[in-house]
């Protein structure tokens, strides 16, 4: 597998963009090549998720990969942070789930040990599908297994690393739910007087996220 591995991110990243302002967030495909527009001026690295379990059992694999994948486009590239794996509560994968936090840990100990602790966070993009409840913002919470499991130990490595807890906001969802309470406009991430809160469902996103 290492060597399979290796041989996929012997080229650049290709790294897919999406736009929102400053900062710009970064999804990558890292066997494939890409060329660097000087435009984008912070970016996020993906951990994929199908190398967890390498990662979570082997620091010197996790030192490999921030070697190759962050380290060797720094400074160059304004990395901020490393994104391990993506939304793993929307479907928790039983065999993956307790590897998240063990896999973040050590890909923190690796940037860490090259010095690039200090210009760039680790964490782990939620989904806030995955609440056991959401609304109103104050009544967010996750099923009280996956709370005790893994959202207590990973925000207890974010608070030691000083690092921030990601999320995934989609406003779609949350009006294709609900089209008959969420007006379009208020999805949309326009001014509208439907509801009496937040002047979209954007902001209701990180609301829920405070109060979990």
């Amino acid at each position: 597998m290492d060597a399979e591995m290796d041989s996929a991110h012997s080229n650049k990243q290709n790294w897919s963009f999406a736009r929102f302002g400053r900062p710009e967030l970064v999804l990558g495909r890292p066997e494939v090549e890409c060329r660097f527009d000087q435009n984008w001026k912070l970016v996020v690295v993906p951990f994929p998720n199908e190398l967890l379990a390498a990662a979570a059992s082997r620091p010197g694999y996790a030192l490999g990969w921030v070697q190759r994948n962050v380290a060797a486009y720094y400074p160059a590239i304004q990395i901020v942070a490393v994104a391990v794996d993506n939304e793993m509560f929307a479907s928790p994968r039983s065999s993956l789930i307790a590897l998240l936090v063990p896999a973040m840990t050590n890909v923190h100990a690796a940037l860490a040990r090259l010095g690039l602790d200090g210009a760039m966070k680790v964490s782990s993009p939620i989904a806030l599908t995955a609440l056991r409840a959401s609304y109103p913002p104050s009544a967010g919470a996750f099923p009280n297994d996956l709370a005790e499991r893994v959202m207590r130990p990973m925000l207890d490595l974010l608070r030691h690393t000083g690092s921030y807890l990601m999320v995934n906001a989609y406003t779609f969802f949350a009006y294709s739910a609900d089209a008959a309470l969420i007006s379009l406009d208020y999805a949309a991430i326009r001014p509208d007087t439907g509801l009496v809160t937040a002047n979209q469902v954007f902001d209701l996103h990180p609301q829920r996220a405070a109060f979990l």
